[in-house]
């Protein structure tokens, strides 16, 4: 009878980071000042609950966030999310991305990065939605500007 062990090399910083690349958006809120006739805009802090269409999973729950940390599916093109704003109403976020799988070792796995290629949004409470980085690669990173009315 043969037994096989298999272990880490030793290094494995590689391997103990979280292999989760989470999409980061930025909250901003969209006001009109009708004294300077200008829109406005500043960061913001919103009462959002945040679950994944198709999915009942909740990420944020109730919870005054002034930024989003969102997981992109890695085994489709598009992600959706609904955001329901305290009771202001509901809007669907659509993201559609490519998705590139990064080989790090046989112990370690490896790591999906996405390419944003587009971003569409329900209009109830979200006034639009900016991509400001294509690549999602780092968690501590924004990658979409929602700008709430």
């Amino acid at each position: 009878m043969a037994t096989l062990l298999v272990a880490c090399n030793g290094n494995d910083t590689v391997c103990r980071k979280e292999k989760t690349v989470l999409m980061g958006v930025a909250l901003y809120k969209t006001t009109y000042n009708a004294a300077t006739e200008k829109f406005t805009t500043t960061p913001t802090s919103e009462k959002l609950t945040v679950f994944g269409v198709d999915n009942d999973s909740v990420l944020y729950d109730g919870t005054a966030v002034s930024a989003l940390a969102l997981p992109l599916r890695v085994h489709a093109d598009s992600t959706a999310f609904v955001l329901q704003r305290d009771t202001l109403g509901t809007d669907t976020l659509i993201i559609r991305h490519a998705n590139d799988t990064n080989f790090i070792s046989l112990e370690c796995g490896c790591f999906v990065y996405h390419t944003i290629t587009s971003v569409a949004a329900t209009a109830h409470q979200i006034d639009s939605v900016v991509v400001e980085k294509e690549t999602v690669q780092n968690v501590a990173e924004n990658h979409l500007r929602l700008y709430y009315r």
